[in-house]
């Protein structure tokens, strides 16, 4: 039952994320620390978890309660206090420069009128924002949050240069436990109870809530749904994007697409002609991503392979060998992280020499070098699509910044560093530059028509644009796009991006597969 849950979660990750995968799970005992995400601070300095004694309630804000059951959000703080319990339930003072960032637009309207509260969550000196994070669940307590923490870095960093216009950031962080209970009941909180103005870099497993906040006309910026829901939702922009109607249903036509930009990327740079993918044939999930890889790399030109395998009793050996005899040079999958290490085993028992060994973002993390022994690890790649900046590219004005605002505020992270936390860093960066535009008079409306702009919006460079323009799904066939790819490098202990996302560009064919139901 657990394999399957985690190969059923693995699935949703893969879908999601563009059609290959392979999960991280870490132990709840990671993140002992008291106080949980259900907590609402103004946060001046927040302090590493690890530094915190498990169960305490140092620094946190007079009257305040931690809220530790997942699905609740804290009990409001008072508004301009200074809180410094962990996270998530921190959030630091981090920001952007005074100006808006490159990609975005408009400039600030009722510039030197004095601040009013002018919409729900917004007052005179603060901007209530909400987040909805997976810390619970079978993947522990690192996979999904890693949004949070930049996000709350960032946020951290602004408030500490004065805010929005003046206003602080009060932000609210939810653990949803992974359900759909979990979400839900975390959304109506912060929607209902806590007011918030937005949501901000969301990063929940499974989203049934985020319906209700649409409901409620509550922008959503930035974070990811893992099961797709927040495609189908008005008032939701993706970090990634979102090309679909927004009209309550997922994808178009009950179909989710994606260029096969990483898979030319392969077959172009690295010559890879032959391929397998791994899958567990028993769980549904996890052959629909396996067969969307399979159809993907196909597209491109490339021979591919799938191997389905028993979930409960997989046979790594076999499927190996097999690759070896077809002379197979790369490969894919859609397991989760347990069945990675097994296969990891396999490739190198049976001395099958690869390429590449190619997985998504949701692995691109700097715990792989404890978690993947022996000459596999030499093999992985990490796909970041579309693309973005890449932590390790420190000689990158806004990685740089990116990076000090992390260990600033959550040093114990840079050896749990991931590249998710840059897309939550950007993330808050784009609201924040969103409510920058809109001067004193800050409204969901002045906000939504920031986000809305079809030029896209870039992070100041840390991403290829983001925006919600519609494609047309009829009539295109092949899409031009650029992706980040990191390696894990064994000497340095860490992913290496290679070369970078402006220049890891090509014209693919659109490739459709089922969306989640």
């Amino acid at each position: 039952m657990r394999r399957q849950r985690s190969a059923l979660l693995v699935g949703l990750v893969v879908v999601s994320l563009g059609m290959a995968s392979c999960g991280s799970r870490r132990p709840l005992s990671d993140f002992a620390a008291g106080g949980g995400p259900n907590d609402r601070q103004v946060v001046g300095a927040p302090i590493d978890p690890a530094a915190v004694v498990p169960g305490g309630a140092e620094g946190r804000v007079a009257g305040e309660r931690a809220v530790n059951t997942p699905g609740a959000a804290g009990t409001a703080g008072t508004a301009g206090t200074t809180a410094t319990t962990r996270a998530p339930g921190s959030t630091g003072l981090v920001g952007s420069t005074a100006k808006p960032s490159a990609g975005g637009g408009g400039g600030a309207q009722g510039a030197g009128a004095a601040n009013v509260a002018s919409d729900v969550g917004v007052t005179a000196t603060t901007i209530n924002l909400g987040n909805i994070v997976t810390k619970s669940g079978a993947f522990g307590p690192d996979q999904f949050t890693p949004f949070y923490y930049g996000a709350a870095a960032f946020f951290s960093d602004l408030n500490a240069r004065g805010g929005v216009n003046g206003r602080k950031v009060v932000f609210n962080t939810c653990d949803d436990a992974g359900t759909d209970a979990g979400n839900d009941s975390c959304a109506r909180s912060l929607v209902d109870q806590e007011k918030v103005f937005a949501l901000v870099a969301n990063t929940c497993l499974t989203c049934a809530g985020l319906k209700y906040a649409a409901s409620k006309a509550v922008p959503s910026v930035g974070g990811l749904a893992i099961d797709s829901r927040d495609y189908a939702l008005p008032h939701s922009w993706r970090s990634s994007g979102n090309p679909y109607p927004q009209n309550g249903s997922i994808g178009y036509k009950g179909q989710l697409y994606k260029p096969a930009t990483q898979y030319k990327y392969f077959k172009d740079k690295l010559g890879i002609m032959k391929a397998g993918v791994v899958y567990y044939d028993n769980t549904a999930s996890s052959k629909n991503a396996g067969l969307a890889v399979v159809k993907a790399l196909q597209a491109v030109g490339i021979e591919a392979t799938g191997y389905g395998l028993n979930v409960a009793l997989p046979n790594y050996d076999s499927a190996v060998i097999d690759m070896k005899s077809k002379g197979i040079t790369a490969l894919w999958d859609a397991i989760d992280i347990g069945g990675n290490q097994n296969l990891c085993k396999s490739i190198d028992s049976n001395a099958l020499v690869l390429s590449a060994k190619v997985s998504t973002i949701s692995t691109w993390a700097q715990t792989v070098g404890s978690q993947f022994k022996g000459k596999c690890r030499t093999y992985i790649y990490s796909v970041d699509d579309p693309g973005a900046l890449t932590y390790d590219q420190v000689d990158q004005a806004p990685v740089a910044a990116f990076r000090a605002g992390m260990k600033r505020y959550f040093p114990s992270r840079e050896g749990k560093m991931f590249q998710w936390n840059i897309d939550g860093w950007a993330s808050a960066m784009w609201f924040t530059d969103a409510a920058r535009s809109c001067g004193a008079d800050l409204t969901r409306f002045c906000l939504e028509k920031f986000l809305d702009q079809p030029k896209g919006y870039t992070a100041g460079g840390l991403w290829w644009p983001r925006n919600n323009n519609k494609w047309d799904f009829e009539n295109t066939k092949s899409m031009y796009s650029c992706i980040a790819i990191g390696r894990w490098s064994d000497e340095a202990m860490s992913f290496k991006s290679v070369d970078s996302y402006q220049t890891n560009c090509n014209t693919s064919p659109l490739v459709a597969f089922t969306a989640p139901v």
